[in-house]
């Protein structure tokens, strides 16, 4: 039977790859590309799928507190630090400069300058480290919040130390966060959902706990019950009728959770870690720009009905995806593609 490292390390990939896919429908927002409303009233299928692609960037923080905490001691910080250097440091920067050169290149030929947004200057060194720093150009606002929260890992860890403190500090965060109404770009929105990972990581995976003893069977109830509470959310938040910031916090720990009660043994046994699984950061860094480019030209061919809306919302991300899988395996041989993904 698999052991739990093993388990582990898969589960971690099957998520990653799901909420990488997710990403991308939650920025292929056809109807906002076309002029139109992003509502329930006039695009229920739209509305509802991207609904669910709120869980997506949850997830992603949730998941990376547990890899940086489940071993984590005051030791360890400095050399977590420095590898995150080279993991979230060095490709933020090459990627926001890279697109930042691509737009510039762009809005200064007409033909694409009247087809697509450039909302942000860059026409001083000033704008452009701005645009760098601020991520304007792409979707890696998530990555810069990420080196944040790892900056400030000694007082996270000095938190979760003492898992009631800890669970007190999520719950306390995660108050704060409804009362005073943070957003979804605010670096304090996500503190409830990344020391939940945090205390996740010290207190239930920390330190290598029972690494080696087999992966035990989890009881159908489990599942049953986080799937009525996922989809719960997941309905009420649709409707509009609970602020979205519950679906947010709970649904990466429904997920996570409620994934183990399935059947341990798929993701043990019989899902299968392929090379392009390790291409989800390339996709996450480039996909926005790539779907931007797609939505133009059906935008400046064809007519903005619900049938072309929906159609252009399940078709352009799946071609993202696939152009972004094909030539992430082209460049994966090169050195500089290493670096550009963090080694990943």
């Amino acid at each position: 039977m698999v052991s739990r490292t093993t388990y582990f390390s898969k589960k971690v990939t099957l998520l990653n790859v799901i909420a990488t896919f997710l990403i991308v429908f939650l920025h292929a927002e056809t109807p906002i590309r076309f002029g139109q409303p992003l509502d329930f009233q006039h695009y229920p299928f739209i509305y509802s799928v991207f609904c669910l692609t709120q869980i997506a960037v949850p997830l992603f923080f949730f998941i990376s507190a547990i890899l940086f905490y489940r071993s984590c001691e005051w030791k360890d910080i400095p050399k977590k630090l420095y590898k995150r250097i080279f993991s979230l440091l060095i490709p933020f920067v090459l990627w926001n400069f890279i697109f930042c050169v691509i737009y510039f290149t762009l809005e200064r030929i007409p033909i694409m300058a009247t087809r697509m947004s450039f909302s942000t200057p860059l026409n001083t060194p000033i704008d452009w480290i701005l645009a760098i720093w601020r991520s304007n150009l792409t979707p890696l606002w998530f990555v810069k919040y990420l080196m944040i929260y790892c900056v400030a890992s000694p007082i996270i860890l000095l938190v979760i130390k003492n898992k009631w403190v800890g669970l007190a500090a999520i719950i306390g965060s995660l108050a704060a966060c409804l009362a005073l109404g943070w957003g979804y770009y605010d670096l304090r929105f996500w503190v409830p959902i990344y020391v939940a990972g945090a205390w996740t990581g010290r207190h239930i995976y920390g330190n290598g706990k029972h690494e080696n003893c087999p992966v035990i069977n989890r009881s159908r109830p489990i599942t049953i019950i986080s799937s009525i509470i996922l989809l719960s959310l997941l309905t009420v938040s649709t409707l509009g009728l609970v602020s979205w910031t519950w679906l947010k916090f709970f649904g990466p720990l429904l997920i996570w959770f409620g994934l183990d009660a399935i059947n341990p043994l798929f993701i043990g046994e019989k899902f299968q870690v392929k090379p392009w699984m390790g291409d989800m950061f390339f996709i996450y860094a480039t996909h926005y720009f790539l779907l931007n480019v797609e939505q133009a030209i059906i935008r400046s061919v064809l007519p903005s009905n619900q049938f072309v809306l929906n159609l252009t919302f399940i078709i352009t991300p799946v071609i993202t995806i696939v152009i972004l899988l094909v030539t992430a395996r082209m460049l994966s041989s090169f050195r500089f593609f290493k670096v550009l993904t963090g080694g990943r």
